[in-house]
């Protein structure tokens, strides 16, 4: 049978916790004094009563009864609960006057989708925005692996928890407890976030954008301060800084955490991460090859930065998103299906087109069909039709 009321404990447990993360985006709005200051504030307090009501009901339960799928429930039933919650400050504000699109900016940042709704992203006050990140930032290692390594209490039932949110997380990996595991592995999260916060810092971003940054760089999912996203800095340091981190947030932390301790060998010997970069790598280098002898970036190093950061993250052009050339759109497109690598393109991919890219891609195939219908003159180039524009968004080579 269900154990309903030890699941009922975990979301009061969690929500608050919860409480914690939105009183420190309420205390940055303080800071900057927005007027989002007290729907924030409104929220934190709704989802604190929230889970000190939950925490009561549950308070009996039998933890020893708690399974599989329990530890599942508990998960699916805290994305969902969690980005109601978290929608609060976006729809009290009137920000996002719509529950639906409130909904959806909250659920992408709490799953690291990286997907938007937001227009004009830098309407928002400072409150807001770093709740945004926040979210993505909590997503990126999992709110239940917080919660277990803050609330040792329930011995079996942390065990479930921790497996039902963190895949490919085995016990075969780590010698301590579970709780201990978790611990260690919001310890080197949390590392990264800041070591990523001093790099951005020591460029041209301010502190703000720099936390903000390194949250969502670290959780893979490329939720930005700015319209423009990476591109409005225009810097090659800060495309390689986050480029290098969102690789290095794409590898499996228990791998990270043997490595730190100094088992080597497990991470360098490990065939899902030898794959992942071994794949980045041909990628990368595929695409730049493509991309400079084909005339669409004349400096070999800005072609390689471009192809990195998944064909042109400076977003420039008339809608902050330059159009990769078809065949490089459509062979990223495949690689997303890759599963080594699947996540850290898909991120790449959010970060520099959020929702826009889906239908990029279905224009980049549109347009490339349509080019293959159409006769070629003797150089091998289309005699009719759109050119794609180029990764850089300077001039594309003539057609002769």
């Amino acid at each position: 049978m269900l154990n309903i009321r030890f699941v009922i404990k975990m979301l009061g447990l969690m929500f608050i916790l919860e409480t914690i993360f939105m009183l420190t985006a309420t205390a940055v709005a303080f800071f900057y004094k927005g007027d989002d200051f007290l729907y924030l504030a409104l929220s934190s307090g709704l989802i604190f009563f929230t889970g000190i009501i939950c925490y009561l009901i549950g308070k009996n339960a039998n933890e020893r009864n708690a399974g599989r799928r329990e530890g599942m429930l508990t998960v699916t039933l805290t994305w969902i609960l969690f980005s109601f919650f978290g929608m609060l400050p976006y729809y009290l504000s009137g920000y996002i006057p719509s529950i639906t699109d409130a909904y959806f900016e909250t659920m992408s940042g709490f799953t690291t989708t990286g997907s938007t709704i937001l227009k004009n992203i830098e309407a928002l006050p400072n409150g807001l925005l770093f709740w945004r990140s926040l979210t993505q930032w909590q997503g990126g290692i999992g709110m239940i692996v917080f919660t277990v390594a803050l609330m040792p209490i329930f011995g079996g039932g942390a065990s479930q928890l921790f497996n039902a949110e963190s895949s490919g997380i085995t016990h075969q990996r780590f010698r301590p407890r579970i709780t201990q595991a978790a611990k260690r592995l919001w310890g080197i999260y949390l590392f990264f976030t800041l070591l990523v916060t001093i790099l951005l810092y020591i460029g041209p971003m301010n502190l703000f954008d720099a936390v903000n940054h390194a949250m969502t760089c670290m959780a893979t999912g490329g939720y930005s301060t700015k319209n423009a996203s990476i591109g409005y800095w225009d810097s090659p340091y800060i495309e390689y800084v986050i480029s290098i981190f969102m690789c290095v947030g794409s590898t499996n932390f228990a791998l990270m955490y043997l490595f730190m301790n100094g088992k080597y060998q497990k991470l360098l010997k490990d065939e899902e991460t030898r794959s992942f970069y071994k794949f980045i790598i041909v990628v990368v280098l595929i695409v730049t090859a493509w991309v400079y002898f084909n005339g669409f970036e004349k400096d070999l190093e800005e072609a390689f930065r471009n192809s990195l950061f998944q064909s042109g993250i400076k977003n420039r052009g008339k809608n902050g998103l330059p159009r990769p050339p078809p065949p490089c759109c459509i062979f990223l497109f495949f690689c997303i299906l890759y599963p080594a690598a699947g996540n850290y393109f898909y991120a790449f991919f959010s970060c520099a087109a959020k929702s826009a890219i889906a239908s990029e891609i279905l224009i980049c195939c549109g347009q490339t069909a349509s080019q293959l219908r159409q006769p070629m003159q003797a150089d091998g180039r289309f005699s009719s039709g759109s050119v794609p524009r180029n990764i850089g968004a300077r001039n594309p080579p003539p057609v002769k």
